[in-house]
């Protein structure tokens, strides 16, 4: 695999795009060494453009936002400085002394509709006990503190446990004492390893955002996320009946929103600045019931140590690595669209779906979408233009900041959670996040053989330059994108035929899964990794939870690792249907024609 700079691809790119930009009369730059240049953010959005015209700016100011090659420590000082700075911003806010009758009224209604959601009946709040929590816990899928792992049996069962207070191990010993394997399992995780070890806190690291600064996340000790992890789940079970908010399709649901919201204007789309680290503990205290502040309070971390090795204390009532995070800040938001509509006497239009109706016309099923009249994903949020003002009212006062960069009240253009619309047409451009790997060259190759396509714009340099750099290995339409270079069968010169399966036979690019095996009363890792304890008692809690399978169970073990493998295609050039019963964001034909002269011409 030969070299390739992300900055001589993205001269490449402006050289494709040079004739649709020297037609609409743009002025563009030719970027640094470094390939970023953000003069284009705001410019893109203008009114005037023709959706292909605005697609073609938002590709150039999209292609190297998010790269991350190259990333270093002043990346990582910069995600430091404004991860304090919003620290102390949430130990500065305050109700505001003199608040005007609207943000009074506001106020209230935000306290009650939060008092709505943790008690939905006269028995109590939601989060009712520490049974209740625990039947819901689990380990995450990340890091913990002390953790030799990051699977759930490593972490339980094979390495030291860590939480902030002793209660929080009590609590969790007593409650599995009665399952025997469960038991046993701590006892000799608990001779091999000792007490459960206390600590102050989380513990600050950075992983890559973009080439400028980097992302914070804090690795919470493992029995705090052991109990985040329950209080999670009932959190989103409670968004799910409360406001028909389903953390796992409310992105599809913002998606078709925003795109609504760029053809009539009656949705706007809100984003906020440093969401997740500006939820305030002051101003949870001051909003919320007092008993379920006590149970966030207890399964939060209260400081955090920083890269230097000092303690600062946490202002936020958590950060990203603590578990109930984000449905918390989901609730929030949610909360306070609901309190923005109670102004106007209007309420929330809940639930989000689809129903199948047979239209005779046609002879074929329809699928009809259900969609609420607002929608909230973390700190993505869209409302009605009406109550765009109200809404925003209300952050302010709760100690949040709009990001005017990112939030669209005006204008055909709207964004929301990966989808970017212009008119009703998708224009999201690919951000090219590395080149370090054979796969992610792949990725490279085949969204911007779609972005090609679904504009009508050839990208011959731009490919080619790809191409050149990684091995060729043609794809049906429908593979993954990190497979292969994905092609019409058309161009595939050297078919295989397989007549017992009717098929065609292919080598694909996959990621191999990071499995710890179990042999013979061990557990044998891949070579360059540390050996773990063998807790016979720890592995069949794991195997009945569905971790362990075939004798072996997944770990990261660090970067994925891909080899080449055999595959069948009964139909090459078939292509997946997405919501609604569109095929894929262009057809089969056009995807086919863009890939031929990228490639060929």
């Amino acid at each position: 695999m030969s070299t390739i700079r992300h900055n001589v691809l993205f001269k490449d790119l402006c050289s494709d795009l040079d004739e649709h930009l020297q037609k609409i009369g743009s002025r563009y730059s030719v970027y640094d060494l470094a390939g970023v240049n953000t003069s284009l953010d705001r410019e893109v959005f203008d009114e005037e453009l023709t959706v292909q015209e605005f697609a073609v700016k938002a590709q150039l100011s999209a292609f190297l936002k998010k790269f991350e090659d190259g990333h270093d420590s002043q990346a990582n000082a910069a995600a430091l400085d404004k991860f304090l700075a919003s620290n102390v911003q949430c130990k500065k806010w305050s109700i505001p002394a003199n608040m005007n009758m609207e943000q009074e009224l506001l106020l209230g209604l935000f306290k009650a509709e939060i008092y709505n959601f943790f008690n939905p009946s006269a028995h109590g709040h939601i989060l009712g006990s520490f049974s209740r929590i625990l039947a819901n816990a689990t380990t995450g899928p990340g890091a913990s503190i002390s953790a030799n792992g990051t699977d759930f049996y490593t972490k339980l069962f094979a390495s030291p446990l860590s939480a902030t207070r002793e209660s929080l191990y009590s609590q969790y010993e007593q409650h599995f004492n009665n399952i025997h394997f469960w038991r046993d399992a701590e006892s000799q995780r608990r001779t091999e390893f000792g007490d459960v070890e206390i600590v102050e806190g989380n513990r600050l690291s950075f992983v890559p955002k973009n080439v400028d600064t980097s992302r914070c996340i804090c690795i919470e000790p493992a029995l705090n996320m052991f109990f985040q992890q329950g209080v999670k789940a009932i959190l989103e079970k409670r968004l799910r009946q409360y406001f028909g908010i389903s953390l796992a399709d409310q992105q599809e649901c913002n998606r078709d929103l925003a795109r609504i919201g760029s053809m009539s204007e009656r949705f706007c789309t809100l984003d906020l600045s440093s969401a997740s680290d500006t939820v305030s503990l002051s101003m949870i205290r001051s909003t919320f019931p007092t008993d379920v502040v006590g149970w966030l309070e207890y399964f939060r971390s209260p400081k955090v140590q920083l890269p230097s090795g000092d303690w600062e204390e946490l202002h936020m009532i958590s950060s990203m690595g603590n578990a109930f995070t984000f449905p918390l800040e989901t609730i929030i938001f949610a909360c306070v669209v609901s309190a923005a509509y109670a102004m106007k006497d209007h309420r929330l239009k809940k639930g989000y779906g689809s129903s199948c109706e047979f239209d005779p016309d046609n002879g074929v099923f329809v699928q009809n979408k259900r969609l609420p009249n607002f929608g909230v994903f973390g700190d993505d949020i869209i409302v009605e233009a009406e109550h765009c003002r109200h809404t925003v009212v209300l952050l302010e006062l709760l100690g949040f900041t709009v990001n005017a960069d990112k939030s669209f009240i005006r204008g055909p253009f709207r964004e929301s959670c990966g989808g970017d619309f212009f008119r009703g047409h998708p224009v999201r451009g690919f951000y090219l996040k590395t080149l370090r790997t054979q796969a992610s060259r792949y990725v490279a190759i085949n969204r911007l053989n779609e972005w090609s396509a679904l504009h009508g714009i050839a990208l011959r340099r731009t490919i080619k330059r790809l191409m050149r750099s990684t091995r060729y290995l043609p794809v049906p339409l429908y593979e993954n994108d990190d497979a292969g270079v994905k092609v019409p069968l058309s161009m595939v010169t050297s078919r295989k035929w397989d007549r017992d399966v009717q098929s065609f036979v292919y080598k694909r690019w996959t990621s191999v899964p990071q499995k710890v095996a179990i042999k013979d009363g061990a557990l044998k890792l891949p070579r360059g990794h540390r050996s773990r304890l063998y807790n016979g008692d720890g592995l069949l809690v794991a195997m009945l939870r569905g971790d362990v399978r075939n004798d072996s169970f997944g770990s990261r073990l660090g970067p994925a690792r891909y080899r080449s493998k055999v595959a069948v295609a009964p139909n090459w050039d078939w292509l997946p249907t997405i919501s609604g019963g569109e095929t894929s964001l262009v057809g089969q034909a056009r995807l086919a024609a863009a890939i031929e002269i990228n490639l060929t011409s």
